[in-house]
């Protein structure tokens, strides 16, 4: 129960942090320019990294639910835009009536983009991401799903028109 008060007392703080950011923002939003969706670069696409990383000072939240109840909190912060760190905590049966079965650590993520993208050239990023998904198996001491470990990518987008693809 008091692993439960310590994530809903974060996602609190976090949201007044973002809503003071967001009123921060809009005081300047005269002087910026407006951003469209394809200022932000993909960094996943299902559970597969690419290459792209938050912008500095930008950061996600992100709630992914999975079987028996389970449920993974996660955030990733952009350092710098080229480096992006992520911290995520979460258990199976917290979304249910029973106790949670909250996992044994928290999850630690790092990116870092070795080379932007350029028009004839991929970008490539590597990096490091030791959360796994689905019950945690205390006899295995694993996830049902594998942490990715380290990893590489490269990424190309391709534009056309008001449409957007790439290659990861």
């Amino acid at each position: 129960m008091q692993r439960a008060c310590v994530i809903v007392l974060v996602f609190i703080t976090v949201g007044f942090c973002t809503s003071s950011a967001v009123a921060q923002f809009e005081d300047f939003e005269d002087d910026v320019q407006t951003h469209t969706l394809y200022d932000m670069p993909p960094r996943q696409l299902v559970d597969v990294p690419t290459a792209g990383t938050l912008t500095k000072g930008h950061f996600d939240l992100a709630l992914r639910l999975y079987a028996n109840g389970g449920a993974l909190a996660y955030t990733d912060i952009g350092l710098s835009n080229r480096l992006m760190i992520g911290v995520s905590y979460g258990g199976t049966e917290t979304v249910s009536d029973r106790d949670p079965d909250w996992n044994p650590r928290i999850g630690f993520s790092l990116k870092f983009r070795l080379i932007d993208e350029l028009e004839y050239f991929p970008g490539v990023a590597i990096g490091y991401s030791d959360q796994g998904y689905g019950a945690w198996h205390g006899d295995m001491e694993r996830f049902d799903f594998k942490s990715r470990g380290f990893y590489a990518v490269t990424s190309r987008s391709f534009y056309f028109y008001k449409w957007t693809a790439g290659w990861h």
